[in-house]
């Protein structure tokens, strides 16, 4: 489904030199609620790094997964959303990306492996692509927003 879109971020990570793990997640904000969504997940190199510069190293997935819930919750890029003051099991780290599609329909790209400059530049590269995939990516949504419109019986 997100084949162009996670493609141009991994395209963008291995330009920067960045290895790490992100993901990609379209859906209708009533699907948040009924917590039904599945992200399209990746791996470019390794998704953890061992202990460097005297701290205990890295889970770049565990940090990705961390910059989507945020977003979930906040319909917001991650890092940017409580002032500084994260929930418990959020770090408030930069490099998630939210954008409205408009009606109820978000789409949400998150990278981990860079600096965070580096994180928002690999989003913002699969965002792109997920704009110039149009319709593909767009009317799967709305195909989700259908059943759950319909609510948990998607028969009638």
């Amino acid at each position: 489904m997100y084949d162009a879109t996670v493609r141009a971020m991994v395209d963008k990570a291995v330009e920067l030199g960045v290895n790490g793990a992100g993901g990609v997640l379209s859906l209708h904000v009533s699907q948040i609620l009924q917590g039904t969504f599945s992200p399209e997940l990746f791996v470019v190199g390794d998704f953890t790094r061992g202990p460097k510069d005297g701290d205990d190293g890295a889970s770049f997935l565990a940090v990705a997964l961390t910059k989507m819930a945020e977003m979930l919750d906040t319909l917001r890029d991650s890092g940017t959303t409580r002032g500084g003051k994260p929930l418990k099991g959020e770090l408030d780290y930069r490099g998630g990306i939210a954008r409205d599609l408009k009606e109820g329909n978000y789409v949400f790209l998150f990278f981990s492996g860079g600096t965070a400059d580096e994180d928002v530049e690999i989003s913002e590269a699969g965002f792109k692509a997920f704009m110039e995939a149009g319709s593909n990516n767009r009317s799967k949504v709305v195909v989700l927003t259908i059943y759950v419109g319909r609510g948990a019986n998607p028969e009638g």
